[in-house]
């Protein structure tokens, strides 16, 4: 039996356009309820689309961030330091280049990293960032998938973390005979 929320399979095997708007509509409902914020990007590293969390964390609708270089939301400073990293240079450049991430991930299919990242109000909030190359039939990059994950949160638990620690630690060493 056909799963109700799943799109309908054509017996002809054709595509009809009404399942394929009903496939799309599967995948975007099923992107959207992930709740992870996902950037669909060019070979070129232009923004191709992206998901209502993505949309909700940046700050900016889709329609504003397409046909978008993939480093508006990075910090200058921070991509510039990673470029050089990855190309394996510390030759002053200018401009991060998005080729640069390309053989990284041929290299490391994926890629994954802490970024500080900017909304759009210019406010900035620490992300741990996926990216994954999609490939065609030819097993050729001809598309990336960026997966970014607000870790907020996180970094205020570890600070609190370390500030408890430090506070046991302190409270250890000043008692005599303390045995821990």
């Amino acid at each position: 039996m056909q799963n109700p929320s799943l799109p309908e399979k054509d017996p002809s095997g054709k595509n009809t356009s009404r399942s394929r708007g009903k496939a799309f509509g599967f995948q975007e409902a099923l992107l959207n309820a992930s709740g992870l914020a996902i950037v669909a990007l060019s070979a070129e590293g232009q923004i191709t689309g992206c998901n209502a969390a993505m949309e909700h964390l940046s700050g900016y609708r889709e329609d504003e961030l397409i046909g978008k270089s993939w480093q508006n939301f990075h910090d200058r400073t921070a991509l510039l330091t990673a470029s050089r990293t990855d190309a394996g240079t510390l030759e002053n450049k200018t401009e991060p280049r998005f080729d640069t991430l390309v053989k990284t991930l041929q290299q490391h299919p994926t890629d994954k990293r802490d970024w500080p990242l900017i909304r759009k109000d210019g406010s900035r909030f620490p992300a741990t960032l996926t990216v994954v190359p999609l490939f065609n039939e030819g097993d050729h990059a001809t598309a990336f998938a960026l997966i970014v994950t607000d870790v907020t949160e996180l970094e205020k638990l570890k600070g609190q973390v370390a500030v408890s620690e430090q506070k046991f630690r302190l409270l250890a060493e000043n008692i005599p005979g303390a045995i821990y």
